[in-house]
């Protein structure tokens, strides 16, 4: 077998480029890695665009197929009466059929997510609280009225991301049953930072 790199075409998508075989991995050309770099940072505005889309697209998709399969589940099924049930696979399917068109703006897909949180969410919640146990998928099992990057658990005044059972006030990090004011990772009962 001869040494040195082997190199390869790629012309089958449409971003062509030649690579080698070096280093027991393929590296591109400079020429291509140049020349993708430029493109990157030509492009800037258009890429942070089409991830926005990409992550729209995603989130609600997700939502959607999640909460299929929680309303597919049997324990949900029995608590959920069929036009609930219907009126929430409606939403879910009209939702989805959206996600097809890569047309869709990103801002329809958030309005869609929100949409199919209306209608969907608070079925499963009575499902929920009629026995199935858990937190319906999608949602943040905060309690009403906390903040929404609140953790599980977590008292409805608590500050966000703040671990559950933390005590109104508390920090970011906090364990549970730490004082207001405490620093993050702080023990139960810890008081607040002084400085």
């Amino acid at each position: 077998m001869p040494e040195g790199p082997g190199i390869g075409i790629d012309l089958g998508t449409t971003c062509s480029c030649v690579g080698a075989w070096q280093n027991d991995r393929v590296e591109l050309s400079k020429a291509d890695v140049a020349k993708r770099t430029a493109d990157a940072e030509q492009y800037p505005q258009e890429d942070a665009e089409f991830k926005a889309w990409v992550e729209a697209k995603n989130s609600l998709e997700t939502l959607c197929y999640s909460t299929r399969t929680s309303l597919d589940d049997d324990a949900v099924r029995g608590n959920i009466t069929e036009d609930d049930r219907a009126r929430a696979m409606g939403a879910i399917a009209d939702a989805l059929a959206l996600t097809r068109d890569q047309r869709t703006e990103a801002a329809v897909f958030q309005s869609t997510r929100s949409d199919v949180e209306a209608v969907c969410m608070p079925i499963l919640y009575a499902a929920y609280a009629h026995g199935v146990g858990g937190v319906p998928p999608g949602s943040t099992g905060a309690s009403p009225g906390a903040s929404p990057s609140a953790s599980p658990g977590a008292s409805p005044d608590a500050s966000p991301g703040a671990s559950p059972g933390a005590l109104p006030g508390a920090s970011p990090g906090a364990s549970p049953g730490a004082s207001p004011g405490a620093s993050p990772g702080a023990s139960p009962g810890a008081s607040p930072e002084v400085e």
